[in-house]
């Protein structure tokens, strides 16, 4: 149609930011904490694993071998109820405790070559509650520790203790991190009209347009 301009226009995307998909703030915590629990439990002595989200008995005997054993997995990231536009809430970090003993007493207790889970829980818990990790991520608390009764795919004289460790009030605070998804959250828009190139226009995404 004579007179009609001829538009183009093309989208320029950042990628995604190194930080976030590294975890950001759960990646930056599960890190704090398995640095904190390898220094009060020997890495010269316990066996450290990182527990995948989902474990079988296949998996589970592979992490047993070596005991006793300190176990840390990512559970979940429950917002707060007061969660405004910028998202904060509790990280749950399931924390396993394992050690192999020959008689009940020393599995609750020990013996003079290897603990019992009195004394490793009672250590993760001076270790970790109350702790603010690095960087201001927020603050731990073990808000449980109890025995797994009930773990058929554990071997027969092992003794077995889960703590819930949750890190309070967590957001996207790292000044990189924040840097990055400034970045990140920017389209960029380049008209050309009658192939003549167009002031590009910046879209901020998660503002009114």
């Amino acid at each position: 149609m004579p007179g009609t301009p001829v538009i183009d226009a093309a989208f320029s995307a950042p990628p995604f930011p190194d930080q976030l998909l590294a975890g950001g703030p759960i990646g930056a915590a599960f890190d704090a904490i398995q640095l904190r629990l390898q220094s009060v439990f020997a890495p010269s002595v316990y066996s450290h694993v990182e527990i995948p989200p989902r474990a079988g008995r296949q998996i589970w005997d592979k992490l047993t071998r070596t005991m006793p054993m300190v176990g840390l997995g990512w559970l979940s990231w429950t917002a707060a109820r007061n969660t405004g536009a910028e998202f904060r809430g509790d990280l749950v970090f399931p924390l396993y405790l394992l050690t192999r003993q020959s008689t009940v007493r020393g599995m609750y207790a020990g013996d003079t070559v290897l603990p019992g889970v009195w004394g490793m829980s009672a250590l993760a818990i001076a270790a970790l509650h109350g702790w603010t990790l690095p960087g201001d991520i927020g603050t731990a608390r073990v808000r449980n520790a109890s025995v797994v009764a009930e773990a058929e795919w554990v071997p027969e004289g092992t003794a077995f203790v889960a703590l819930d460790v949750t890190v309070e009030g967590v957001g996207f605070d790292d000044p990189t991190l924040i840097a990055e998804l400034a970045d990140f959250l920017r389209l960029s828009e380049t008209f050309t009209v009658d192939n003549l190139v167009r002031p590009t226009i910046t879209i901020e995404l998660g503002e009114d347009t």
